[in-house]
């Protein structure tokens, strides 16, 4: 907007309605959350009663460092209610040791889902297991005192993981409600072991001399590398049982997988892909739907010109 001068005039974010600001600030890392708290006093009165806004948090430490950090979570106190208020932390891509997402857990009462994706070297599932068991011994986390949902924490080079189970089962020792993972095991029989056996049990001699210590042995040679759960192709979208080298064929489009990392990014880029369509589409639409309004527009002003039965109001000059 331009004066008679001819400057451009600005408008403060003070102008604009609460609920933009808040619309605004939901999508905000933590850090860039309190720095518009603190701006003014108009968004301090405002922002802070508003509970929406504290629903989720999202910590990203490229807008920020770890002294920032926590002096934005020793904000949220029992006293001015902020506390209570978190349901939702996102710690996705933050691959540092100093940020744990366990400290989430002791610090949100009333946390419901946990999302601690992408941490290649911060995430251990043993050492997290034994930490959790050493807080609910010493107290520091009762049983079943937060209501937890859910817990994200896959990444792509995850491999076989022992402890799994027990972390299952202490996470659902400290939450209200069974804990949903975004892990678990493959469990799937190798190709190459299936192959074998269906060569064996097609050979009756093999079969009749099979002991029970044999069939024990061949069930515990299940995958146990960590696959996510919602795990898809990415040329048929088609879900995935087992890990890409337990099955390293598409069941629905019969193309050969590949590896996670590789597989989410084609995922990326057709999702991208459909949403530039999906706007080009729609860039289309409105501009066919404008040419077609101006032609209705001078039809209706070509049919007004040539219809007889209108007087010329000049006629009576003649």
């Amino acid at each position: 907007m331009t004066t008679n001068n001819g400057l451009v005039s600005t408008k403060s974010l003070t102008e604009y309605p609460i609920d933009i600001i808040s619309s605004i600030a939901v999508h905000l890392d933590l850090c860039s959350l309190w720095n518009l708290v603190d701006t003014c006093q108009f968004f301090r009165y405002h922002l802070l009663a508003i509970q929406e806004v504290w629903r989720r948090i999202v910590i990203d430490i490229k807008f920020c460092n770890h002294s920032q950090l926590y002096a934005g979570l020793r904000r949220f106190r029992d006293s001015n209610g902020l506390r209570s208020l978190v349901q939702q932390v996102i710690l996705d891509g933050n691959d540092d040791a100093n940020i744990s997402w366990i400290i989430m857990l002791v610090k949100f009462p009333q946390l419901r889902h946990l999302s601690a994706r992408y941490r290649r070297f911060s995430t251990n599932i043993e050492t997290d297991t034994r930490l959790l068991q050493e807080l609910y011994k010493g107290g520091t986390l009762k049983p079943h005192s937060i209501p937890l949902e859910r817990v994200d924490m896959y990444h792509y080079y995850f491999t076989s993981e022992p402890h799994l189970e027990a972390f299952q089962r202490t996470l659902d020792r400290i939450s209200k409600v069974p804990v949903q993972l975004d892990i678990r095991l493959c469990s799937m029989v190798p190709k190459e072991e299936r192959q074998q056996q269906q060569q064996q049990s097609q050979n009756p001699l093999v079969i009749m001399e099979q002991t029970m210590e044999e069939m024990t042995i061949s069930s515990s040679n299940e995958c146990q590398n960590i696959i996510a759960k919602e795990a898809y192709c990415w040329a048929c979208l088609y879900p995935f049982e087992g890990c890409w080298k337990c099955e390293p064929i598409c069941n629905g489009c019969q193309k050969r997988r590949l590896p996670p990392l590789a597989n989410d990014q084609k995922l990326q880029d057709l999702q991208r892909q459909q949403k530039q369509q999906e706007r080009q589409k729609f860039i289309n639409m409105k501009k066919e739907g404008s040419l077609i309004v101006l032609e209705n527009n001078k039809q209706q002003c070509d049919n007004l010109i040539d219809d007889p039965s209108l007087e010329d109001e000049f006629s009576v000059f003649d």
